[in-house]
């Protein structure tokens, strides 16, 4: 009996030994796995290629559109791009203004209801001023705190992201550029001490839920908030990347990078409920994808923040694509020197 009882020790022993084997083999090849180690899924919506056009300005910004075309503003100071709806034209318009403030393009650029309005930082001071119709300087609006990025809600409400104190503070804001008053405001506290980067993020309108959304740049997740800056969740993305993928080194007040901080979305656009998200990362099934350069486009359900599925949009070698807008049925993609039109078929 003594001898089948050692028997089985020595067994379970020897089992217990390949299971643990086994088991730091796993955990090793796990640890050692890209963080965007997720999947996608195709969405039951995919691009159908309409028209491209070459452009001889560089492009900076999709500032907005109407029925009649979509504008896009470049990179010399005061200077558009109206690519009609339709393909058939592309209209280069000249707003070019002696205001030393718009002298450079640093500034904001937002087309709204037949007005072009120029939203610009005076540098080192916390001032901004508006530009409307190219007309002369309209006021000067005076705010408690710089801000960076913009979403023009209406002609005379401005949402915009604040920083204060060497990014410790770090608000969303909602403006009024007759007076310059804040109106409404939501506060997030830096605790990454990496001057606000980490929180750095775009802005997404959609006039038909109400919705306003700030997708984090360098972290996986977005804000979804009503016009009056009320949050109403917050919501993950799909992959699992967290983190600049930079060390932050604070000197005095100066903040440094040890590395290249990496983004995980690098542009959004809003529409009837859809939030679109161009991601920075590839899935472990995006194979073809990331072969060929493509761009992945994730979308959301602005309801929830669930995620809906994928589509991609091809990118030239060298082109990358810098920004989206939705407009019906229609997907309108800039890289510096390309626009390309799509339609959205469901």
């Amino acid at each position: 009996m003594a001898r089948y009882t050692k028997l089985f020790t020595i067994v379970a022993i020897g089992c217990l030994a390949v299971f643990l084997i086994f088991y730091f083999l796993l955990k090793t090849k796990l640890s050692n796995e890209s963080v965007e180690a997720f999947a996608r899924y195709p969405a039951n919506t995919y691009p159908e290629l309409l028209f491209q056009h070459d452009v001889a300005e560089n492009i900076f910004e999709i500032s907005g559109y109407d029925s009649t075309g979509i504008y896009l503003r470049t990179s010399k100071p005061g200077k558009f791009i109206k690519a009609s709806l339709q393909g058939d034209s592309i209209e280069v318009i000249d707003c070019a203004t002696e205001n030393p403030y718009f002298s450079t393009n640093k500034f904001h650029s937002h087309y709204l209801e037949g007005e072009m309005f120029f939203i610009a930082t005076k540098a080192h001071n916390d001032f901004n001023h508006v530009l409307v119709n190219n007309e002369p300087l309209c006021h000067e609006v005076t705010l408690p705190n710089a801000i960076s990025r913009t979403l023009l809600l209406k002609n005379d409400i401005l949402i915009a992201r604040g920083i204060s104190g060497a990014g410790q503070t770090q608000t969303l804001q909602k403006i009024n550029l007759r007076g310059g008053t804040v109106l409404e405001e939501y506060s997030f506290h830096d605790d990454y001490q990496d001057a606000g980067l980490l929180q750095d993020g775009v802005f997404s309108h959609d006039p038909y839920t109400s919705t306003i959304t700030y997708t984090f740049l360098y972290q996986n997740g977005f804000l979804c908030l009503d016009t009056n800056l009320k949050l109403k969740y917050a919501a993950k993305t799909i992959d699992q990347k967290e983190g600049i993928g930079a060390r932050v080194i604070k000197t005095g007040s100066a903040y440094t990078y040890e590395g290249v901080p990496e983004r995980v979305t690098s542009m959004t656009a809003a529409f009837k409920g859809t939030l679109y998200l161009g991601s920075e990362l590839y899935a472990s099934n995006d194979t073809m994808a990331s072969g060929s350069g493509m761009l992945p486009i994730d979308t959301y359900n602005l309801t929830t923040g669930e995620y809906k599925g994928s589509f991609y949009l091809k990118q030239d070698k060298g082109e990358r694509i810098r920004k989206i807008l939705i407009n019906s049925d229609l997907l309108l993609a800039s890289t510096r020197t390309k626009i390309t039109m799509y339609r959205l078929v469901h």
